[in-house]
């Protein structure tokens, strides 16, 4: 082959697997994994977990905290585990089988507001955030709190003022 022909076949394979000088991207390391739990497929959306039921189409979003951090899930590398952020730890991955308590745990609960099973050996908290019927949003209670620790501070301000 000439050199010519090499080049022009090289720079077809940049554009079509998003050449990065000694890097290259497949569509397959781009795509997320996720962890079957059947009939559920559970997924990393926006730092959250993502559970879909397969049978109904019906999908749940729940935030994960541990000792009251919020965790960050980045994805489900190769189906069989999660990969997850703590602020201050850093990067961690923890094996999740078909035998361990969160899946029984989602295949009995999902769709309830707050789900507590372990992972390894922490103990984590799944609070529903959306799809979920009746549930409040961990947000909405913090906001909530907030505005009524507010007020109560500035109707102790007022009285100790003399207002």
């Amino acid at each position: 082959m000439s050199k010519k022909i090499i080049k022009e076949e090289l720079n077809q394979m940049k554009y079509l697997f998003g050449y990065k000088r000694g890097v290259v991207i497949s569509e397959q390391e781009i795509d997320e994994d996720k962890l079957v739990v059947t009939p559920y497929t559970l997924e990393a959306t926006n730092g959250n977990v993502k559970i879909t039921d397969t049978k109904t189409k019906k999908s749940y979003v729940y935030s994960l905290s541990a000792y009251g951090v919020k965790v960050t899930v980045n994805d489900f590398p190769d189906g069989d585990s999660i990969s997850y952020s703590v602020p201050f730890k850093g990067t961690s991955t923890q094996e999740v089988s078909n035998d361990s308590e969160l899946p029984k745990l989602i295949k009995s609960n999902v769709g309830t507001c707050e789900l507590n099973p372990k992972v390894g050996n922490i103990s984590v908290t799944l609070k529903c955030l959306s799809g979920c019927v009746g549930c409040k949003s961990s947000t909405e209670k913090v906001i909530d709190s907030t505005i009524d620790s507010t007020k109560n501070t500035l109707k102790g301000a007022a009285s100790y003022l003399g207002f």
